[in-house]
């Protein structure tokens, strides 16, 4: 109840960053919270409005359907390109929004759904330029899912890439038949490597279990030390070990971005590419697949191609972290992206229309 009230009270404040803190967090809470995100879904601020867009997207709340639609009319660039965002959800059904149309399709079959997915684009595209979506996304989990379950280079994982790389050509194809240029992007948001039991390192056999706790474990452990162990957990984890290093979060390498909230265990350990970091009896078998390793290492970098009439073809970029595509996708649609962790610097290259292009930023290496 207690948090019910703050939540409700940040929706009527005056600050439109508690009226977007609210939207948020009621996106998580129970359904009598909804009428919080309309709220914003109705605020005079365009942040919050997008905000909120997004948020009802994220949990697919159907009922706010014809709250979003005047959305994808909205004055604000911002908010009409948040109600073009579509949030595809495999085997659940889908929620999409996009500029002018407020489109929904239910699917229980996730076979089906994935084979309706880019025929329903392309049915989007057939509409009149006035009424037809200018941004699309389309999401393909088969890659990630054949690659968790079999592991890289296993039949399964490359059929999957097959199967994508035909849907794509399905997709350009079927566009160059209605006669449409468009900028296509494609790209991923990680990179796997193989996991096996025989490469795990076990939290038990250095410091006792009673002493630690173990927030997250897998590629990188998250451990807080057990409130009276004086310094004996960060004397066992900070000391030298095979395939694995541990840092107290402050000690975080800069170039991994991580460690300054407070919400950040008190030690992060980082395990070499193919080991994983367990605590007792892992929760899934040590088979198949993951990420989420240190991004220095070449197995994690994740793909990116680009093409379409704003993008110069034949340019090869040197390797960028991912949160630069914002600022190309912000771009090519047209509008002012929000602050964010990205420069438009590291994919300016690719874009025709910025000429001459700005010098490209070098992307920092630091010894693994």
């Amino acid at each position: 109840e207690k948090a019910i009230a703050i939540i409700e009270s940040f929706a009527r404040s005056n600050d439109a960053q508690q009226r977007a803190n609210a939207v948020e967090l009621a996106g998580i809470a129970p359904k009598r919270l909804h009428g919080v995100i309309q709220s914003g879904l109705l605020d005079t601020n365009p942040g919050v409005r997008s905000v909120a867009l997004v948020t009802v997207g994220r949990n697919k709340m159907q009922e706010f359907r014809e709250i979003v639609r005047p959305l994808s009319r909205d004055s604000n660039a911002q908010v009409r390109a948040s109600a073009m965002h579509i949030a595809f959800d495999a085997g659940h059904g889908d929620w999409a929004s996009m500029q002018l149309a407020t489109l929904t399709r239910d699917f229980p079959d996730s076979g089906l759904f994935e084979e309706v997915k880019l025929p329903t684009v392309l049915d989007w595209m057939r509409r009149p330029v006035a009424i037809r979506p200018r941004f699309v996304t389309v999401y393909f989990d088969t890659v990630d899912t054949a690659g968790h379950r079999f592991g890289i280079q296993s039949k399964e994982d490359n059929d999957a890439i097959a199967d994508v790389d035909a849907r794509i050509g399905d997709l350009t194809r079927g566009l160059a038949d209605l006669g449409i240029t468009a900028n296509i992007v494609v790209t991923a948001d990680h990179g796997m490597a193989d996991v096996s039991d025989q490469r795990a390192i076990q939290l038990d056999s250095l410091i006792d279990k009673a002493s630690y706790v173990a927030v997250e474990t897998g590629p990188y452990a998250a451990i807080e030390p057990v409130t009276g162990t004086d310094n004996r957990v960060y004397d066992a984890l900070l000391k030298p070990h095979d395939h694995m290093k541990c840092y107290r979060k402050e000690n975080l390498p800069p170039a991994l971005n991580y460690g300054k909230n407070a919400r950040v265990a008190a030690i992060v350990c980082l395990a070499e590419t193919g080991w994983s970091i367990i605590s007792g009896t892992p929760q899934y078998p040590l088979t198949g697949a993951t990420h989420g390793w240190d991004n220095a290492w070449p197995e994690m970098d994740a793909l990116f191609l680009a093409t379409g009439p704003d993008i110069r073809p034949g340019t090869v970029l040197p390797t960028f972290d991912n949160v630069h595509v914002y600022a190309l996708l912000a771009h090519l649609i047209g509008i002012q992206p929000q602050q964010n962790d990205g420069s438009i610097a590291y994919v300016a290259p690719i874009m025709r229309n910025l000429i001459p292009p700005p010098a490209i930023p070098v992307r920092k290496k630091r010894r693994r």
